[in-house]
């Protein structure tokens, strides 16, 4: 079954590779496992449907209108497709920046 949450069909279910009008690619778990703190952040911004360079990592991601718990499902799923790794919901939710999200990922993301 494939559920339609607006714009989260093309991004859920997407083929290996998806390219964020920012021209950002997203490769599956094994192509690359590291990724730079701006593209961590452009991958935000593909996940809340914001122009690219919205999403700032020390903004609370409250204050972000599309900040809710279909972006963080969203979130989940990047975050899984491009690291091969399921972070727990629970530290997500208790996250408040993206800073603290990259945190979570630790050596994943680099400057």
């Amino acid at each position: 079954m494939i559920f339609t949450l607006g714009g989260w069909k093309n991004f859920l279910f997407a083929t290996r590779w998806h390219r964020h009008e920012s021209g950002l690619k997203i490769p599956g778990p094994s192509l690359n496992p590291n990724m730079s703190r701006k593209d961590f952040l452009l991958l935000i911004d593909q996940v809340l449907e914001a122009a690219p360079g919205t999403v700032r990592g020390e903004m609370l991601l409250s204050s972000y209108e599309q900040w809710d718990s279909l972006a963080l499902l969203g979130l989940i799923a990047a975050v899984d497709k491009h690291f091969g790794m399921n972070l727990p919901a629970r530290q997500l939710v208790a996250a408040r920046t993206a800073d603290e999200i990259a945190a979570l990922l630790g050596d994943k993301i680099t400057d």
